[in-house]
């Protein structure tokens, strides 16, 4: 079971998900689990339950994948996607 912050982090993930789908940078939420092996029915079920333990390489998919910012996921702090430095 997660404690607050985990619970925290985990709805943060489903934002960052739901961002990036909504932005275009991920097509479709089961492609999404397709491409990176995650069970669909699971990962719902984790995001309407935030008690439930999650992966923790989505963070890493989440940040290395898709530049989402890793201040944003563990900590709340900042815009979802990092800054570019071109």
């Amino acid at each position: 079971m997660q404690n607050e912050t985990g619970q925290a982090i985990n709805r943060r993930s489903k934002d960052a998900i739901d961002y990036l789908i909504e932005i275009g940078k991920i097509d479709k939420f089961y492609i999404f689990c397709d491409e990176f092996g995650f069970n669909r029915r699971n990962l719902t079920r984790l995001f309407s339950e935030p008690t439930r333990e999650f992966p923790l390489h989505l963070l890493t998919i989440l940040v290395e994948e898709y530049g989402v910012s890793p201040d944003f996921l563990l900590l709340g702090i900042g815009p979802i996607l990092r800054p570019r430095f071109d």
